[in-house]
């Protein structure tokens, strides 16, 4: 899915680009499942090819150095090994007889066959100077005579380009090519040496044929192995017959192959290229240095750098010369294993090239066709959407699915034409009915407003009477006009309590006409809360006398100040109390006071009728009771001291929250800000 701000916006295009998807995709995929399938199978033909021709040519070149090991081991048994290098009239002797000193004896050998100390003097040919042979070396020119043509002769037809006899002195007695090693000493001219450290191996060791890989010899200016083998007579070391094998004849047999189908490399275990294909940028001796790190083994891979410079399909495996293993491998560059899949490859991109904007311009052709109607569709739509309900429909025949649209919009257009008529029919009726409504909101709420007006009047009327009742019953009462009897003094009480009672109904009454105005005035500084509910209780007393309810009290000495107003904070706790002792006829009513955070919380808890939960926001509004049967046949007011109480607490920037719960007692929880200081100076605020 291709992203939001690539996508088109319009429906043509998304179409043109789903019909190239659907046109392209389909053979891009069988493209590239094909192409990866046909180079799978190459890489696994080449890499089988290369498999059987790496054994093949491994197996050449196994038998070529086992059979270079049979002719050498052949030659050191021979008689004419031990008895040319014998001690009483081989070489050795006569290496000896040419002077005691053995350096003088190889510098009279070196005069003789004209050996300057740093490229050898024959090769296969040489002229020995005869009057200082016959002078000076006269057993070493027989014993010289007697074998040099056999030896020369085992040369031509081996594997091996030259040997020498080194003696168990450590000397080099003889050599079928003359070089700087006749004469040595490979414990010390030439102990530096390859032949020198080998020879001196081959002696020490248990083996009876050691090799040393290929390298390049200084000495010898040729890049050689060697091959040492213990020559015994009558199980004792007679010395040792060391041949040199070259690198150019191994090279000759690798590089031989009937067609050139791949490329091989012989890689000594010393990392030295000992052979390479012609024209090779490394010649032959180079050092490569990931050799015997990731081609060990014997596998088949197509490894990211070949020996053949690049990407190449390798296979190798490892051929065993000796104690040493060498690394035979045939590669094949993937420019030449891949000639004809890419050959392809190109084919079918030329195809692609020609193809792709044919499909292109038939895919536009198509998108446009099928989103001409549906563009015709579309405006009219929009016409339509802004108010142009006259607009003529275009007739649209095909395809059949767009002529539907097209008559289903007609039929919308119509039904929508009539629906904004009926609407402006109502509309018409119902601003009327809106304004005659708040004509008779207006009037409601001046009756309302007059309704107050007159409850705060009234109020204020009966004030004055009421506490003039109050007052003559409480006279009376005292014995002002003379002794009383029972009965009087019963029914003075009940005027003066009916009194009471009324007049707190006038100040409920006048509270909430002051609160619905915004005009109550708090008296707000630091109070103390265990004051107010001691004052609270004194007042609350003989509401408990003769009653079966216990009063507990829980206020900690360190409750801190609050901010309220003291007269209102006392009433709303009196009416807290007053309701928990009105609706609890046995039990208890505990009173608990806490610090939670910046606000000090009081608790009236009693074990009374409770309150049904629906029930328990609702007691807060005006006129309101509960409505449970307890609470019913309980004689109390009208409804307003919770109003009041949450107002005021509200007021003075607290809180009134209630639970209960029906038949087991309710909870209301009063929280009041926290004073910062207890200074008493009083800060008069207004509410609202």
């Amino acid at each position: 899915m291709l992203p939001i701000g690539i996508a088109p916006n319009g429906f043509r295009g998304r179409l043109f680009l789903i019909l190239i998807a659907i046109t392209t995709l389909p053979l891009v995929l069988t493209a590239y499942a094909f192409f990866s399938i046909l180079n799978t199978n190459v890489e696994e033909e080449t890499s089988a090819r290369l498999a059987f021709v790496r054994d093949a040519k491994r197996s050449e070149v196994e038998q070529y150095l086992n059979f270079a090991f049979r002719q050498a081991a052949t030659l050191a048994q021979s008689n004419a090994v031990r008895y040319s290098i014998g001690d009483f009239y081989g070489f050795s002797y006569a290496f000896r007889q040419i002077d005691p000193d053995p350096g003088q004896a190889r510098e009279v050998l070196h005069r003789i066959f004209g050996i300057n100390g740093q490229a050898p003097a024959s090769e296969g040919e040489f002229s020995p100077d005869t009057d200082i042979m016959f002078a000076n070396a006269l057993e070493y020119s027989n014993a010289h005579q007697r074998f040099q043509e056999e030896y020369a002769s085992f040369i031509r037809s081996a594997e091996f380009d030259n040997l020498y006899l080194v003696n168990t002195e450590g000397h080099v007695v003889y050599s079928v090519e003359k070089d700087a090693y006749l004469g040595g000493d490979v414990d010390g001219d030439i102990a530096d040496t390859i032949l020198g450290r080998l020879a001196r191996e081959a002696m020490a060791g248990d083996d009876p044929i050691r090799v040393a890989d290929f390298t390049f010899d200084p000495t010898t200016r040729s890049l050689s192995a060697y091959v040492a083998v213990r020559v015994e007579f009558y199980q004792r070391p007679r010395g040792l017959v060391i041949f040199r094998l070259p690198a150019t004849d191994l090279d000759a047999l690798v590089q031989t192959q009937d067609e050139e189908s791949a490329s091989f490399y012989m890689i000594a275990g010393n990392g030295r290229l000992v052979s390479v294909p012609a024209g090779h940028s490394l010649p032959i001796g180079a050092l490569i240095p990931m050799a015997g790190r990731t081609l060990a083994g014997t596998d088949t891979a197509l490894i990211e750098e070949g020996l053949s410079d690049g990407p190449a399909l390798a296979a190798w495996g490892p051929v065993q010369f000796g104690e040493t293993q060498w690394t035979l491998v045939t590669e094949v560059p993937t420019r030449l294993a891949f000639a004809n899949s890419e050959a392809l490859t190109r084919f079918v991109l030329l195809i692609a090239a020609i193809a792709l904007p044919i499909l292109f311009w038939v895919a536009y052709l198509l998108s446009r066709t099928m989103t001409a109607p549906l563009q015709k569709l579309t405006e009219v739509a929009e016409s339509i959407a802004a108010g142009d309900l006259e607009r003529t429909m275009p007739d649209v025949e095909k395809p059949t699915e767009l002529g539907r649209l097209a008559e289903s919009f007609k039929r919308m257009r119509d039904a929508v034409r009539a629906q904004l008529t009926l609407i402006g029919q109502k509309n018409v009726e119902l601003e009327r009915h809106v304004k005659l409504i708040e004509e008779k909101n207006a009037a409601l709420e001046e009756a309302d407003r007059l309704k107050d007006t007159f409850v705060a009047n009234t109020s204020h009327e009966l004030r004055t009477p009421l506490n003039g009742i109050i007052g003559i019953s409480e006279t009376l009462a005292a014995g002002a006009a003379g002794d009383l009897t029972p009965p009087q003094r019963s029914q003075l009480d009940l005027i003066s309590f009916s009194a009471r009672r009324l007049s707190r109904l006038v100040d409920d009454l006048i509270d909430i006409y002051r609160i619905r105005q915004g005009r109550m005035r708090l008296d707000i500084h630091p109070v103390h809360v265990a004051t107010s509910i001691r004052n609270v209780m004194q007042l609350s007393e003989p509401l408990l006398r003769g009653e079966p309810v216990t009063l507990e009290v829980d206020i900690p000495e360190t409750i801190p100040y609050v901010m309220a107003d003291p007269v209102r904070f006392e009433q709303v706790l009196y009416n807290l109390l007053g309701n928990a002792i009105k609706y609890t006829d046995q039990g208890s009513i505990a009173i608990t006071a806490w610090r939670a955070g910046d606000v000090v919380a009081v608790a009236v808890t009693d074990t009374g009728v409770g309150i049904a939960p629906d029930s328990l926001e609702r007691i807060f509004q005006p006129l309101e009771r509960g409505e449970s049967p307890e609470m019913i046949a309980k004689p109390g007011g009208a409804g307003l001291g919770l109003t009041i109480a949450r107002q005021l607490a509200t007021a003075m920037h607290g809180r009134l929250s209630a639970q209960s719960e029906l038949g087991k007692g309710s909870r209301f929880v009063l929280e009041i800000p926290v004073a910062e200081t207890v200074a008493t100076q009083a800060e008069i605020m207004t509410y609202g």
